[in-house]
C-alpha cells in the first residue's frame, strides 16, 4: 500500500493524517503514474536468473504459497 495526499501541498494540503488514504499501487499508477511499469516475463525471468540463490529460492517459497492450487498440479 502506498500513501496518497487527498490534497497536494501546494494548494495547502497537508501530510496529517486526515488528509491521507492508503491506496494500491494499480490505483496510484491511475493517479499520478508514480510507480514503475510491470515488468514482462522475460525481463521478470531475467531478473530472478540473476538474483542470489537464496533469493530465488524465497521467490519459489512465496509464488508457492501464493498459487497453492498451480503448484500441486505442476509439481509430482
Amino acid at each position: 500500500m502506498l500513501g496518497w495526499k487527498k490534497s497536494v501541498r501546494e494548494p495547502g494540503g497537508t501530510d496529517a493524517a486526515a488528509n491521507l488514504r492508503a491506496i494500491c499501487s494499480v490505483c496510484n499508477e491511475g493517479a499520478s503514474n508514480a510507480t514503475l511499469p510491470r515488468p514482462d516475463l522475460l525481463k521478470l525471468l531475467t531478473q530472478l536468473r540473476r538474483a542470489a540463490a537464496g533469493d530465488q529460492l524465497e521467490a519459489l517459497r512465496w509464488l508457492l504459497r501464493k498459487f497453492p492450487v498451480q503448484a500441486r498440479s505442476l509439481l509430482p
